[in-house]
């Protein structure tokens, strides 16, 4: 029980009034009889005792009479909270893509929101985020067209960061009650730590919100499985929460003109492939579809297939090796070979890769162009020659943070070991090689300096090192020294150089990612690419080069869909993206994941414990009745009581 006004507790002295009177008349003399009245005294005696008696029950109920005047005047009441103590709520609401999954006529969503505009109160004032959005001190009435435009997003924050950034939202004032009310479907991957504890002195509530059915059908991934001068196969993967399903239709579009159609059969897995077989040629605007009742937003997957650029490689060399040619061919790479003597500097800042074949040594000119030309993100190649100028060699090496050059050493050795992880294989071979026919070299330089190592010797020695555009073999290339020109590795390895040296565009990009992507155009000095898409367009962080132009894409774009690089009017790729398809797992946490929290299983249930707790129940109206009791009680004692 608590008081409004405890001060008026001041006025119980009062019944030290009541108190003084019964104890002076206790005081009073006792008178003697005389003997003429001797035949009263005992009359007088027999009713003392009743007198007395009478006395002390006048003297409670006065007592009480006081105390329930004088408690009722102190506003007793029973509530959760003392009245004039300002009551705060923070509400989390998960606008996830999970959310989408329907419960009766509406997504979970759209359920929370209905439900929290009708049970909150108009006057109450709360603050209310969402995975993108904050409301600080807000009402309904103030933020109710905002709440109904909420839209599901790819982002979610999970548990902790809900507590961290509700921390931010709290005021931390003793005469402030804090809620912290939160509003999910409680996915796994929202409670990534069941070891969490609410915020200290606050209250935290969560409201589990199920769906009437978990069931779903996600176009997972797509990607190129070969390509051919005339076809493309691109290979559509399918994911089910159900093995049930029997098959799903699966449309192919390029823009709004039908290109192929198929059905993902799942015959009793969750998994499913399927093949299309395309022309080779350009998909600029390339969209997979299908029809679900589960979550709408994996239904599509935009793709993009664009015009390949061709990437500029020159070869600097005195050395007759016409390999290099064989592999940059015409078709795909514009390929340029050069005596250093003859080398034209201003040609070589528009490369996209340089190969410096076996040269016997590398003049200062040389090298400060190449120094310049790697800065501004081109790939160098060096292949050294049997006889080197080790100090020229090693001090370019120095400023491109590759292992430098010792002495020649002759021993025969097997290159044997491959880096399937590294950046430069990654994605060219279908399955590891554990046993091929080795190339073979019969000299290589022994390195001061570590690098990441791509192919090595048999003795643990290295190859070809680098990364990162940076890349130095070991070993003399020609004949006479190595078998490597002539063996299976020298195209993979090359071309993946050459094709890495690029960043081109997947097939397509996930939101969820930072992306660095290469374009093979150079900016004027007032131009500048921008990203239209078909809701809307954007200009990218970028930078310019002299032989490309590098899009860092962070918060744009936010929704999914097909996008057209523009400088101008002159259209140079496509860009495709995707939302991340971990909302699709549908994995969801035991609510009874932890006694730190109370959870709670519906949002009207939620509102109706709020508002018992807001409740006030005013006791003064008891107390004047009890009060009303012993002044009645006094009457009759007066009446009754002889």
């Amino acid at each position: 029980m608590q008081f409004k006004y405890p001060e008026i507790f001041w006025a119980l002295f009062l019944l030290l009034i009541p108190l003084i009177i019964h104890f002076i008349q206790l005081r009073r003399f006792q008178r003697t009889s005389f003997t003429n009245v001797r035949l009263l005294q005992k009359v007088t005696a027999q009713s003392s005792k009743t007198r007395s008696l009478k006395k002390w029950l006048l003297l409670f109920s006065r007592l009480l009479l006081l105390t329930m005047l004088i408690t009722a005047f102190a506003g007793p009441y029973i509530a959760e909270q003392q009245i004039g103590q300002k009551r705060e709520s923070v509400i989390y609401l998960d606008n996830s893509f999970s959310m989408q999954l329907r419960s009766g006529d509406q997504s979970l969503l759209e359920n929370a929101l209905q439900e929290l505009l009708q049970g909150l109160p108009e006057s109450r004032e709360f603050s209310l985020f969402t995975n993108q959005k904050t409301y600080r001190k807000t009402q309904i009435k103030e933020i109710q067209n905002e709440l109904l435009n909420i839209e599901p997003t790819y982002k979610q924050l999970d548990l902790q960061d809900v507590l961290f950034k509700a921390k931010g939202l709290i005021e931390k004032r003793a005469d402030v009650q804090t809620d912290l009310i939160i509003l999910s479907d409680l996915q796994t991957r929202f409670i990534t730590n069941q070891d969490i504890e609410p915020i200290s002195g606050i209250s935290t509530r969560l409201v589990s919100l199920t769906p009437d059915e978990i069931s779903n059908v996600v176009l997972d991934s797509a990607f190129i499985a070969k390509t051919t001068t005339d076809q493309i196969e691109l290979n559509v993967l399918l994911k089910s929460t159900s093995p049930d399903i029997e098959n799903i239709p699966v449309s192919l579009f390029d823009g709004e003109t039908l290109i192929a159609k198929s059905a993902a059969a799942f015959e009793d897995t969750n998994s499913s492939e399927l093949v299309f077989t395309l022309p080779a040629e350009e998909i600029a605007n390339g969209r997979i579809e299908i029809s679900d009742g589960g979550l709408p937003y994996d239904n599509v997957l935009y793709f993009s297939i664009p015009a390949r650029s061709k990437i500029r490689v020159m070869v600097i060399g005195e050395a007759q090796n016409n390999y290099l040619e064989r592999i940059y061919v015409e078709d795909e790479f514009d390929y340029t070979a050069s005596p250093v003597a003859e080398v034209n500097f201003n040609d070589l800042a528009t490369q996209n890769v340089v190969v410096l074949d076996e040269l016997r040594d590398i003049n200062s000119a040389l090298e400060n162009a190449l120094q310049v030309f790697a800065e501004n993100g081109g790939s160098i190649v060096i292949i050294p020659a049997a006889t080197i100028d080790s100090r020229s060699y090693n001090s370019l090496l120095t400023n491109l943070s590759l292992p430098l050059l010792d002495s020649l050493v002759y021993e025969p050795l097997n290159i044997t070991d491959i880096a399937f992880d590294h950046p430069v294989y990654r994605n060219v071979f279908e399955k590891r090689i554990d046993n091929f026919d080795y190339p073979r070299s019969t000299a290589h330089y022994s390195v001061r300096g570590n690098a990441p190592e791509i192919l090595g010797y048999q003795n643990r020695n290295s190859f070809l090192l680098g990364e990162n555009g940076k890349y130095l073999y070991t070993s003399p290339l020609s004949g006479e020294n190595s078998s490597f020109i002539n063996s299976p590795l020298v195209v993979p390895t090359f071309y993946s150089i050459a094709w890495n040296s690029l960043k081109t565009p997947n097939l397509y990009q996930s939101l969820s990612d930072k992306m660095t992507i290469d374009i093979a155009w150079v900016a004027g000095a007032d131009e500048i690419i921008k990203l239209k898409g078909s809701a809307y367009e954007f200009i990218p962080l970028q930078k310019r080069y002299a032989n490309k132009t590098s899009l860092t894409l962070t918060e744009d774009p936010e929704k999914a869909d097909n996008f057209i690089a523009l400088a101008g009017d002159e259209e140079l790729t496509s860009l495709s993206f995707n939302y991340p398809r971990k909302e699709s797992e549908l994995s969801y946490s035991d609510v009874g994941f932890t006694a730190s929290f109370e959870v709670l299983d519906s949002i009207p249930g939620l509102i109706a414990l709020l508002e018992n707790e807001d409740r006030v129940n005013e006791l003064w109206k008891w107390f004047i009745i009890f009060a009303l009791f012993f002044a009645l009680t006094e009457v009759l004692i007066q009446k009754l009581v002889k």
